[in-house]
């Protein structure tokens, strides 16, 4: 089995949002209500405002679309700290610009990127 396929079949309890706008809080709702540790990275810090407020206008849907055992927006975290960010993740969701790849890549050890 490759390395790639290991990755993949690992199980996945922590989950790195890199971008914190629109689509970073979407995905960050979408990984948390299936009841995943999630972290938001962005290097704007007023991006933590606007992800928590969107969590909280998204959940009313969320809940009817049903939320997975332990799901709570007390599960989601928020950095600038890219380092941090990616401390115990076991998935990246990258919502940023592209130049983070470069960044993941350099990183010791390999973690999935979506």
């Amino acid at each position: 089995m490759s390395e790639s396929e290991m990755l993949c079949r690992r199980k996945i309890t922590k989950v790195t949002c890199v971008g914190g706008g629109v689509i970073g809080a979407g995905w960050a709702a979408h990984f948390m209500r299936a009841g995943l540790d999630v972290m938001v990275y962005d290097q704007a810090t007023e991006r933590e405002t606007y992800l928590r407020e969107s969590i909280a206008t998204a959940m009313p849907s969320l809940t009817e679309l049903g939320m997975a055992s332990g799901a709570s927006p007390s599960r989601v975290s928020f950095t600038s700290n890219f380092e941090e960010a990616l401390e115990g993740t076991d998935f990246v969701q990258e919502s940023g610009p592209g130049a983070v790849f470069d960044i993941i890549s350099r990183q010791e050890r390999p973690v999935p990127v979506g």
